[in-house]
């Protein structure tokens, strides 16, 4: 081998392994950068998560307070399929869905709906305003019972108390929607609202 094959063959290695120490550099600056990433994308899929129960899932015990005293559980919930609608203060479709509660302007649901309220002040304007009964749950009860951490969020519940499936309605044609998936119901209306502290 003469020495113009060596010096180049030492110059290519030299080379590579300058390379190699570039790339390694960059890469020990992105890992960091990589990491925060992933934290941040798992912090906004938990955020973006609707959960709840899912479907097939038999509503477990819970206890529910009527303003008259009386109580609601989820054997209240059987006999008909009905429609858990969960909402929240400050949320602008759950301020829409409750307007309409309260003008008596909501459509038929195709289903019997169960109203979860954010607010108690607000779930006592349904109640005086939209001919509701009124559970009163300031301990979450109900949002623990049904794994539900967001607003709006609404349940379908078969006559059997078992979840048919949930979804977030942003107004009442995905109410609706939600109702006529599950093939009819009672199409009686029969609201019952009822209050929980976020």
């Amino acid at each position: 081998m003469t020495t113009a094959w060596i010096a180049a063959f030492i110059a290519l290695w030299a080379f590579v392994v300058v390379l190699a120490l570039l790339v390694l550099g960059t890469l020990r600056r992105l890992v960091p950068v990589i990491e925060r990433s992933e934290e941040v994308i798992a912090s906004a899929a938990k955020r973006l998560a609707i959960g709840g129960l899912p479907p097939g899932t038999t509503v477990p015990p819970f206890t529910g307070d009527e303003i008259g005293g009386a109580k609601f559980t989820e054997l209240d919930l059987r006999g008909s399929t009905t429609i858990v609608l969960f909402l929240g203060s400050g949320c602008r479709a759950c301020e829409h869905l409750v307007r309409d509660l309260e003008l008596k302007q909501a459509p038929e649901v195709g289903a019997r709906l169960v109203v979860v309220s954010g607010s108690p002040a607000e779930a006592r304007l349904l109640a005086s305003s939209a001919d509701v009964t009124v559970l009163v749950d300031e301990e979450r009860e109900l949002a623990r019972a049904f794994e539900s951490a967001v607003a709006p969020h609404a349940f379908v519940i078969d006559e059997y108390g078992v979840v048919v499936s949930s979804g977030v309605p942003s107004d009442w044609n995905d109410v609706q929607h939600l109702g006529s998936t599950t093939g009819g119901g009672d199409r009686r209306p029969n609201i019952a609202a009822a209050a929980l502290r976020w």
